[in-house]
């Protein structure tokens, strides 16, 4: 059951009483072409449409990076005029909405309403479009989409074997969200109160690791099940020395009956307490842990003259086709594109 508007009202004035970060201000602007190139700089390109062509008012972003993860505040400040933005893809991040004045219609397959009661979630490369009504206020929390799948692989404790995709595009907020949002009202404040924690290497770190941990505790998505189910029985002994055979050997050909001759115990064992402890069988193990090493290679500007094709090869993919295509599938981009990252 959702909350009453009256209710979400005061909620978002208690998580949210002012427009947050004001202190941290990056750009402020009144024309809908600067603002719109100056977005699509920081965001990804997208067109920005009002309902005149010369509208009166203001537009102002601030922001806070906490490294792995950024809050920034938005305002669109003009008097009787709804926006309308249109995106093709928001990029390779994850990002979550919050609604600080005014309301919204986010378009799809059908449009839907939003305002303070609801989140709008962002996933990589969705078509954001949607259509802000005057003096329309946000607070956006991106959460870098390498850093997020990193901490749900740890709070897992096995790699991901699909793409993380979190369930609802508008989140009634109750129940855990507030918690969410509070911790996120908690940074804002304590931000705009005392600029000094934000020259704090290690207090960004923190603020960001336990801002990952709550999105993906409060946030349903498609591990949430694995993530809150009950603590299982601890994997064998035998599972964790395959785990650190397969990580010292994963350059070589690995196969199943080599795992059962290292351990001693049969293939059916080993796939059948894989499945059961890790979510994944030990060869999508091998591929998830390939994969991972290889991203890691690829985004190190040192191994910058070192081809995708070495690395791959390296990293124990003899087929460039399919590692391409593992690769795409776990990180929703090709190696080239990763490659092009640590370029920029």
């Amino acid at each position: 059951m959702r909350a009453d508007s009256n209710t979400m009202n005061l909620v978002t004035e208690r998580f949210f009483p002012t427009f947050p970060l004001a202190r941290y201000e990056l750009f402020s602007g009144n024309d809908v072409l600067a603002v719109q190139n100056y977005v699509s700089t920081i965001i990804a390109r997208h067109q920005l449409s009002s309902s005149s062509l010369r509208p009166v008012g203001q537009f102002r972003h601030c922001e806070v990076d906490l490294g792995d993860v950024s809050l920034d505040t938005m305002s669109y400040e003009f008097e009787n005029e709804d926006f309308v933005i249109d995106c093709p893809s928001v990029g390779n991040d994850y990002r979550f909405q919050i609604t600080l004045n005014g309301n919204g219609l986010l378009a799809g397959r059908s449009s839907h309403v939003f305002g303070k009661d609801r989140l709008v979630m962002l996933q990589p490369h969705m078509h954001l479009k949607e259509t802000l009504s005057p003096n329309y206020r946000h607070l956006m929390v991106k959460l870098k989409r390498e850093a997020l799948e990193n901490t749900l692989e740890s709070l897992l404790g096995h790699p991901l074997n699909k793409e993380l995709r979190f369930r609802q595009e508008l989140i009634d907020i109750q129940g855990p969200i507030y918690s969410l949002l509070n911790y996120v009202g908690l940074l804002c404040t304590e931000y705009d109160l005392d600029q000094t924690l934000y020259t704090s290497s290690r207090i960004r770190r923190s603020s960001s690791n336990l801002l990952l941990q709550l999105a993906l505790s409060s946030l349903q998505h498609n591990y949430s099940d694995q993530l809150n189910a009950p603590p299982a029985n601890l994997a064998p002994s035998y599972i964790n020395q395959i785990k650190e055979y397969i990580q010292a050997h994963y350059r070589d050909e690995i196969n199943l009956n080599e795992l059962a001759r290292f351990s001693g115990y049969s293939v059916r064992s080993i796939f059948y307490s894989f499945k059961k402890f890790l979510g994944v069988t030990p060869m999508q193990y091998l591929r998830d842990y390939r994969l991972a090493i290889s991203r890691e290679l690829l985004l190190n500007a040192n191994c910058g003259n070192r081809t995708i094709t070495e690395i791959a090869l390296d990293c124990g993919f003899s087929s460039m086709s399919k590692f391409a295509g593992y690769y795409k599938e776990k990180y929703g981009e090709l190696p080239s594109d990763t490659r092009r990252q640590t370029a920029l």
